[in-house]
């Protein structure tokens, strides 16, 4: 096996991997098993896996299966943002508006809430207009 076949192969396994644990993860959640859907989840989330990354953040921005950390939860949230995510992107930007777990900016909670509503995700515009309305971003 050549070394980009090798390479090829370990992403492919990877890859796998984090789906795996993500949908385990989801699974857990849905019994309310909060601890193991968070332990789930970082597998996946330290893989590099960006809707792990965004429950991870998740998780530690409500405390579920994990002690409440902004910190964390804006580091997660910051990592699955900065790969595309728009619901991330979107409660991101409200960390930074509130300046919860990151020094409050606004400019910074704007971009990333803009971002997240021009992602043309619905779920994630819906969240950003809510944002930008409770925040009074448009002033």
């Amino acid at each position: 096996m050549s070394k980009v076949q090798k390479i090829i192969s370990l992403y492919f396994i990877l890859t796998s991997v984090a789906f795996a644990d993500v949908a385990s993860g989801a699974r857990a959640h849905l019994r309310g098993d909060y601890v193991t859907s968070f332990l789930e989840w970082k597998k996946s989330a330290e893989l590099g896996d960006i809707t792990a990354q965004y429950l991870l953040a998740v998780s530690y921005d409500q405390g579920k299966g994990v002690i409440k950390n902004y910190t964390n939860a804006a580091y997660w949230y910051q990592k699955s943002a900065l790969q595309g995510e728009p619901r991330a992107q979107n409660n991101l930007g409200a960390l930074y508006l509130e300046g919860l777990g990151v020094d409050k900016n606004l400019s910074t909670g704007k971009y990333w809430i803009l971002k997240a509503y021009n992602s043309g995700n619905a779920e994630a515009r819906e969240a950003a207009q809510k944002n930008w309305n409770d925040f009074n971003l448009g002033q």
